[in-house]
């Protein structure tokens, strides 16, 4: 089996014991564990800092020693980190378990899609179609998950829901190491990380693509508040919520492949498309709001999903082009360090703008 189709198979099996995992962390350490909600706040906290702000050395790492290498290194975290979940009952201990969660995830997955980058061929077309694979799979196994986890919740068995999640992670890691060629762990160049790594990736049109896009981009990543307090705070629906969720992924599953095809913005396109993205996403929310129902609701849903993922396809697709055959892997760690402070902008921003 090639490199690729190994990334992919442990991005789905991953992300679904991941996302199955956040779907009960919260009554799993509070009622499991003992620990009290400010501790858990702060664990959540701690892996989400992680999985961003090491994205940089994540990238830089997987070209100096090898991206093999370094997404095993990943698998073997996020392995240790569920061990470590299930075993302790000390808060120090847990923030070293989301800790290594979220450092394993970003050292994965800047180098698997710094991987499919660099060994999709010569080709804009192939290279797109592994990029929106690789999106698509995430999306995948985001959908799948709620309806691995669901029986674990009906019955009350959070515990057993990590077991199996650490026994799926547990289980790519082996997968890894015995699908891996040996030959793609010895493939590596030794170079020491420098400042012209980075200036090589800042390009201009990097910096504005970046600019372009940050606020439709945090939009989507908000979606998981927006929706909620749809369902939950207007129209009191909140079972719906987890309905809404399927719908986002199911959206990106389907369209994905064709997206991924078919959406090919240069820098200067995009400056006239990237505002019309963001007013769309305001006026229609403002009609929402003012006609609030159910149809509506799920109307905006679609709306939202589909120009998330026009945004999210647009800047993947922009990277490929700014690919220049070296440092992929600084290129994405720098997209993804970036794009952690503009979504935490525009995240804080969120119940100012639209939970009004």
């Amino acid at each position: 089996m090639n490199v690729q189709n190994v990334i992919l198979w442990r991005k789905f099996f991953s992300g679904l014991a991941y996302t199955a995992m956040q779907s009960v962390f919260f009554v799993y350490l509070q009622q499991y564990k003992g620990f009290d909600t400010a501790k858990i706040a702060c664990a959540l906290s701690l892996l989400v800092f992680t999985s961003q702000a090491f994205s940089l050395f994540a990238g830089s790492w997987g070209d100096r020693f090898g991206r093999s290498r370094i997404m095993m290194l990943g698998a073997l975290l996020d392995s240790i980190a569920y061990i470590i979940l299930l075993l302790t009952d000390n808060y120090q201990w847990l923030y070293i378990a989301t800790f290594l969660f979220g450092f394993g995830s970003t050292l994965f997955g800047t180098n698997a899609r710094a991987f499919l980058l660099s060994h999709a061929g010569s080709e804009y077309a192939t290279k797109t179609r592994a990029q929106g694979l690789f999106l698509r799979i995430s999306s995948l196994a985001s959908m799948v998950a709620p309806l691995l986890a669901f029986p674990f919740i009906c019955f009350n068995k959070a515990d057993w829901l990590i077991m199996l999640s650490c026994a799926i992670e547990l289980s790519m890691f082996i997968f890894m190491l015995i699908a891996t060629p040996k030959s793609q762990c010895a493939n590596y160049k030794f170079e020491r990380f420098s400042l012209t790594q980075i200036t090589s990736v800042l390009s201009r049109r990097f910096v504005l693509a970046h600019l372009l896009l940050f606020i439709p981009l945090g939009l989507a990543s908000s979606f998981y508040i927006i929706f909620p307090y749809i369902f939950t705070n207007l129209l009191d629906y909140s079972h719906l919520v987890p309905i809404a969720f399927f719908i986002n992924n199911m959206i990106a599953v389907l369209l994905q492949p064709s997206f991924s095809k078919k959406v090919n913005l240069g820098v200067i396109k995009l400056s006239y498309v990237a505002p019309m993205l963001v007013i769309s996403l305001f006026l229609t929310w403002i009609y929402v709001i003012e006609n609030i129902s159910l149809l509506t609701a799920f109307v905006y849903l679609v709306i939202f999903a589909i120009i998330g993922l026009f945004a999210n396809t647009a800047l993947a697709n922009l990277l490929v082009r700014f690919d220049k055959g070296e440092n992929q892997g600084v290129m994405f760690g720098m997209s993804k360090l970036v794009l952690s402070f503009t979504t935490a902008l525009v995240m804080n921003a969120i119940p100012y703008m639209f939970l009004v």
